[in-house]
């Protein structure tokens, strides 16, 4: 009997791997989060045209290794619409060490990340359910299981609606079977509608308790679905004929998955066109590249600093529980709005906004609205050194901000997810043409608060 030591890999670990290039094919662009048991990182993948794409890292452990391996060929043998594909897969060094790795498409949203603004209504869970049951009944004839059905599996890309792949495994395989597909199921389902997850999935009255706010069109699909019994479970072909004979009767087969508001939630395409333009402009990150050129000084009030413009409450956001390795701060803050921007909106990220005539205090002139993360007093007090942040974002002609994508994280999760929603809330001057733009925005946290400062790319 042999005891391998415990490799340290928390997400921090994995943001050092960032710059190196897998088998001098796949470049690691950037962390999209990690765990113990292994991280994803933005790449690109090549196949007659260079397209964004996601790469898995794990860390091998012993004879695991060629079984987790010969799951992910299978995955990648699979086709179906609502499947993510696995282009490649392999053995790599990183460090020293040896990693798996598995190639596959970029899913620009997950359903995790949507729940984290709100749940979904039933009329828009349907449209999520239906190729999800596509897929598993496409697995479950296979004799394979996704064995992982959670809401950060289930991805966007390309403004279709699928499932990740590579947790596919055989039915059987190590005990894993159809009905463990469908106890997840009715988990997610439960977390889709409530934001909420039982702590104990097996106790009956906590999951009763939390199926008093499911709408009952799906209270009882879920109730069946988290039985104790997997023999009392429904099989994945009931679920499929009990919501096919509860679609609308005017809807056709193909409108579901692409009618659905996660789709709708943010411009996929414009996201996945972002993380292209990424991959194929890389950019080695240093406070002097991003840093802009010092800007004349504007007559105009900056940070909306008078003491005349009215404040406005920003609305808090729904609590949900969080995995143990994310910290989603959720403070109560002031927006403030200056009268002379009419079209200005409140922002729904965790920040400081400021309305004003002019240019932002050392930022561009085209900026017309600046949004200053605000960090708690319980996170900036534990900075030692300043922490910088850096979001690319796609902005359309009119000014505002479509799609972000962080390019260097933090070592502070909290603070990354501030930056990502305030700069979520940047408006620009409107261009002369119908052209998107693509703007670098620097977060500076310190033990003071934050600032920021802007650059066109």
């Amino acid at each position: 009997m042999s005891a391998q030591p415990r490799q340290a890999t928390n997400p921090e670990v994995w943001t050092r791997w960032e710059g190196q290039v897998v088998k001098g094919v796949y470049p690691l662009r950037r962390c999209l989060g990690g765990s113990d048991q292994g991280a994803v990182f933005l790449s690109e993948y090549n196949s007659g045209k260079t397209a964004a794409a996601a790469i898995k890292i794990v860390p091998v452990v012993g004879s695991q290794a060629e079984a987790r391996l010969a799951h992910w060929r299978t995955a990648a043998s699979l086709t179906h619409p609502n499947l993510v594909r696995l282009f490649d897969m392999g053995r790599c060094q990183l460090g020293g060490r040896e990693y798996l790795f598995v190639v596959m498409e970029y899913g620009e949203q997950t359903l995790a990340e949507f729940l984290a603004q709100r749940v979904l209504t039933a009329d828009e869970v349907r449209p999520l359910l239906l190729p999800t049951l596509d897929a598993l009944t496409f697995l479950h004839g296979n004799q394979l299981a996704h064995s992982q059905l959670k809401p950060s599996n289930f991805l966007v890309v390309k403004d279709q609606l699928k499932l990740a792949s590579d947790s596919v495994r055989p039915i059987g395989y190590r005990g894993v079977a159809a009905t463990d597909d469908i106890f997840s199921l009715g988990l997610t389902l439960l977390e889709a509608l409530t934001q909420r997850t039982p702590i104990s999935p097996a106790d009956q009255d906590e999951v009763g308790s939390l199926l008093a706010n499911v709408p009952g069109t799906f209270a009882n699909t879920v109730r069946r679905c988290l039985h104790p019994n997997p023999a009392n479970r429904p099989t994945v072909a009931e679920l499929q004929t009990q919501q096919e004979a509860a679609r609308p009767a005017n809807a056709t087969p193909g409108e579901g998955p692409h009618a659905h508001p996660l789709l709708l939630a943010i411009p996929a395409a414009l996201l996945f066109a972002l993380a292209v333009w990424i991959a194929q402009h890389p950019s080695g990150y240093s406070p002097a590249a991003t840093k802009p050129p010092a800007a004349t000084p504007a007559p105009a009030p900056t940070r909306a600093a008078s003491p005349a413009v009215p404040t406005v409450k920003k609305p808090t956001p729904v609590p949900r529980p969080q995995p143990a390795d994310e910290i989603t701060p959720q403070p109560t803050n002031e927006v403030v709005e200056s009268p002379p921007v009419q079209s200005a909106t409140t922002p729904s990220s965790p920040a400081k906004a400021s309305f004003f005539s002019g240019p932002p205090s050392g930022g561009p002139s085209d900026v017309l609205i600046e949004v200053i993360p605000d960090p708690p007093r319980a996170v900036t007090r534990t900075i030692q050194d300043n922490i910088l942040v850096t979001a690319r974002v796609l902005v359309d002609p009119t000014g505002n901000v479509m799609a972000v994508m962080i390019e260097r994280a933090g070592p502070n999760r909290s603070l990354t997810n501030l930056a990502d929603e305030a700069a979520r809330g940047w408006k620009f001057v409107p261009a002369d043409k119908q052209d998107t733009r693509v703007w670098v925005l620097t977060f500076e946290f310190t033990p003071l608060g934050a600032t920021a400062r802007a650059k066109a790319i």
